[in-house]
């Protein structure tokens, strides 16, 4: 999906998995609501796992909180918990999106989109069809 007419450094990581650094100013927290309510309208929510926090009223009921040390690890009881909001979340309709940022948009925002992945059995799913073409392509090399 075109990201470069905002002023802000979103990437999807699947169709439905998102991830971005922390907005640092009131225009750029702007400018991520422009962006989810252009191209997610009313099928979004965004966890911020980092340690700083900014005013979320605008976003209404779709801001979850994990707070998360730049390069810290969070308790597995966060990790569990946010991997079951976002698989509900996530199979409660095909259009929702969920956009996880930190301070970076790197170590804690991987760490809890790993291991959702991992949760989902998506990076499974990806891993088995990832060696299924690399077999197919065997085959038709040798």
């Amino acid at each position: 999906m075109d990201t470069r007419r905002y002023r802000i450094d979103v990437n999807y990581i699947t169709d439905n998995l998102l991830v971005c650094s922390f907005p640092p100013t009131r225009s750029d927290v702007y400018e991520l609501k422009r962006f989810m309510d252009d191209k997610h309208k009313n099928c979004y929510k965004i966890v911020n796992v980092c340690e700083k926090t900014y005013d979320t009223t605008m976003f209404g009921e779709n801001v979850l909180a994990y707070p998360t040390a730049i390069n810290g690890v969070a308790r597995l009881t966060e990790l569990w918990d946010f991997c079951e909001i976002t698989d509900k979340w996530l199979k409660e309709d095909d259009s929702n999106v969920l956009l996880t940022h930190c301070q970076n948009g790197n170590v804690p925002s991987g760490l809890f989109l790993a291991s959702y992945l991992v949760y989902s059995r998506i990076l499974l799913d990806i891993r088995t069809s990832n060696k299924t073409v690399s077999n197919e392509e065997r085959k038709r090399n040798n």
